[in-house]
């Protein structure tokens, strides 16, 4: 039988291991999550016989790698014996106890439904969307139910967009338990080491921020600076395409500016993609000239029946719109939401056909460079900084240079929002 060694953070974090539990670790790299992950599998399958126990990662290919390396040498080592069988193509282990150990990438989730975890170990988190997490992951507990342990690892590659804060945030609320650990206050990190490369010229310190300190603000507040990336993200629109729907997202000003985007939608279900493709954005306008400007749009092929969802607390100029013809609707103004589904189109994928990796990147918005206010715009929205701790950030948003960030989550959030529901996939 295999002995384990933990230190105290580890320790502290297998205390937690308790039914009912979602333990969340924000854990800086090289600080011991893979080490802490293989002494719960084990454990859990001897003292409880017959459970289900999972691993989930992005790929099945990444947890053969960080996890079955070890995991071989443990059931034809000191495991042997107490292990019925394993597959090392399947990445599957039957205990003599009744006890399985499966493993799962999601890059083919669909196969995860039903499968009844009694305890998953879910590494990488944020490559992990939040929607799947509900409605694919959380459903397999039905049958453990309050008995059931879900234990999250990783570092927050997405910021506060991603599950791994979802989870972190939830914290305190008698379900939700973890701590987070910078490399810095791991025993298992050369501590040496770390401060040279922490001050290597050649270390990005918003990584460094990310990886090493776990830091969910690692970009300076930026509301999208973990997902968005003006290199790959600015790209021309084809003037020629047909799309398949139009939208438009409106900001109401006068002062601060009337900022109109017009976005292209192309694709269907979890290939839908959203393209800005041109912007509107002028100060001191009277409705007359919004209702000019929004006709020259109108008239556009296929813009005839296009919603333009627009700011609610200015009902009068949406009623102005709609006198002239135009599919006005109010926006669902929801700023934490509407800002996840723009992050969620933002966040850059990699693309996987028929359970394997193609090597292609992308995403589900651009932006065409015409569009200099929304670039500007992404590259300035930030939350407020918190004055009571150093290099972080509250959940307020900055209400400044916001009219362009605004139009934009008007326009994606109350669009797909509404369209979750008709679908089994997500935007």
């Amino acid at each position: 039988m295999l002995q384990f060694r933990l230190d105290r953070a580890q320790s502290r974090a297998y205390q937690l291991l308790q039914p009912g539990r979602v333990i969340t670790l924000p854990w800086g790299r090289g600080s011991g999550k893979t080490f802490l992950g293989r002494a719960g599998i084990h454990t859990r399958a001897f003292e409880h016989p017959g459970c289900h126990i999972g691993i989930l990662m992005p790929s099945l290919k990444q947890a053969k790698r960080v996890y079955w390396k070890s995991l071989f040498v443990d059931f034809h080592g000191g495991l042997k014996s107490y292990v019925k069988s394993v597959n090392r193509t399947e990445l599957v282990a039957e205990y003599r106890n009744g006890s399985t150990l499966t493993t799962w990438g999601v890059e083919n989730y669909d196969a995860i439904r039903g499968q009844r975890f009694d305890y998953l170990f879910e590494d990488e988190t944020d490559d992990i969307s939040p929607e799947v997490e509900q409605s694919v992951v959380e459903p397999t507990f039905s049958r453990s139910g309050s008995r059931s342990i879900w234990f999250k690892t990783g570092t927050p590659k997405k910021g506060r967009h991603g599950a791994l804060y979802k989870s972190f945030a939830r914290i305190g609320d008698g379900r939700h338990y973890g701590f987070r650990m910078p490399s810095s206050e791991s025993p298992q990190v050369d501590q040496e080491w770390l401060a040279r490369i922490k001050v290597d010229p050649a270390t990005n310190p918003r990584v460094f921020k990310r990886e090493y300190e776990c830091n969910f603000d690692a970009t300076s507040g930026l509301v999208y600076g973990d997902v968005y990336d003006e290199t790959f993200h600015v790209r021309p629109w084809d003037d020629n395409r047909e799309p398949s729907e139009w939208i438009v997202g409106g900001d109401f000003g006068f002062e601060h500016p009337n900022a109109f985007l017009r976005i292209a939608v192309t694709g269907a279900g979890g290939d839908t993609v959203a393209h800005v493709v041109e912007e509107r954005v002028k100060t001191k306008q009277v409705d007359q000239d919004m209702v000019d400007d929004a006709i020259e749009w109108r008239d556009l092929p296929g813009m005839a029946r296009a919603p333009w969802y627009c700011d609610h607390a200015r009902p009068e100029k949406i009623q102005a719109l709609r006198n002239a013809g135009i599919n006005a609707k109010p926006a669902n103004k929801s700023v934490e939401e509407g800002i996840d589904t723009v992050a969620d189109a933002l966040f850059i994928r990699d693309r996987v056909r028929g359970g394997v990796l193609t090597g292609e990147r992308f995403a589900k918005l651009y932006v065409d460079p015409r569009c200099k206010h929304t670039i500007a715009g992404l590259t300035k929205y930030k939350r407020r900084e918190d004055p009571h701790r150093e290099g972080e950030f509250l959940d307020e948003v900055v209400k400044a240079d916001d009219d362009e960030m605004d139009a934009l989550r008007y326009g994606l959030h109350t669009h797909f929002s509404s369209s979750r529901s008709r679908r089994t996939d997500t935007y």
